[in-house]
């Protein structure tokens, strides 16, 4: 009963004065969830069963054990003794390898070959250097081929389970469809169908002309799990749709005030 009269709240955008439960009623704890909050719409509980999921698993691989510290000093010490590599646009030795929209690895022999939309995170193999030199089976080079630093690609050494991994689960890099023609990034609203809320965001983004892409967490589970590591990583609870992100910065529920501010701060 009271879930359909949340969802028709929703549909109509009248969250504001909508109370489904009191806190001094028999649910309480669904006022965390946002049942009860401005701007909003809180997610059905079977899709919110696979968030939290989702979550959960993330935070047991999350959990740290006394001996974690010590791992951490030996890996740091161990890229420490990496050799340092000079990434620029006239060399010939190097391989570049990035992540297509169907989640394939390309290897391209040129940074010219590597789409746009891909150039933020490619993995670099240097072939003046041997494996061993570089302990290729440990870590990966991962270079930034959008921005240069004294004519030289920044690059990060990374784990390379972590990048195998990272990967698998389809969050090494954004999809090309997050991207403009010119390589930047877009508006990505996490939604619903029926959320009023989302409605109003869609419809505020479109009359202002800011290109944008929806995702619809409940038909996608791609988008869900998505929007759930975005939300982590960014110390946010889930508590319902629109989520928002501008250019990497989230904003939870839609205030046009405070998008607004988020778009001139994220250009």
């Amino acid at each position: 009963m009271a879930r359909a009269q949340h969802r028709r709240a929703c549909e109509t955008g009248r969250l504001e004065t909508f109370r489904a439960f009191a806190p001094s009623q028999k649910h309480p704890a669904l006022a965390s969830w946002g049942w009860m909050t401005r701007g909003r719409c809180a997610l059905d509980f079977r899709a919110m069963r696979k968030v939290i999921v989702l979550l959960v698993i993330a935070s047991l691989s999350a959990c740290t054990r006394k001996s974690d510290s010590q791992a951490e000093a030996g890996a740091a010490a161990a890229v420490s003794e990496l050799p340092k590599l000079s990434l620029t646009k006239d060399r010939k030795d190097l391989v570049f390898t990035f992540v297509d929209d169907e989640g394939r690895l390309r290897d391209v022999d040129a940074f010219e070959k590597v789409p746009e939309p891909r150039r933020k995170q490619v993995l670099v193999r240097d072939l003046s250097k041997r494996p061993e030199e570089l302990k290729a089976d440990q870590y990966v080079f991962i270079a930034d081929l959008t921005r240069e630093e004294n004519g030289v690609w920044p690059y990060a050494i990374v784990s390379r389970y972590q990048v195998d991994r990272s990967i698998k689960e389809g969050d090494f890099a954004a999809a090309e469809s997050d991207f403009d023609d010119a390589g930047q990034r877009l508006v990505i609203l996490y939604g619903t169908s029926w959320c009023g809320a989302c409605s109003q965001a869609r419809s505020w983004l479109q009359k202002k002309g800011i290109p944008f892409v929806d995702k619809d967490v409940e038909e996608d589970p791609k988008a869900q799990r998505e929007m759930a590591r975005k939300m982590k990583r960014a110390g946010m609870q889930l508590g319902g749709v629109p989520v928002i992100d501008v250019r990497g910065k989230l904003m939870l529920g839609f205030d046009p005030t405070e998008l607004e501010r988020l778009l001139r701060a994220n250009p």
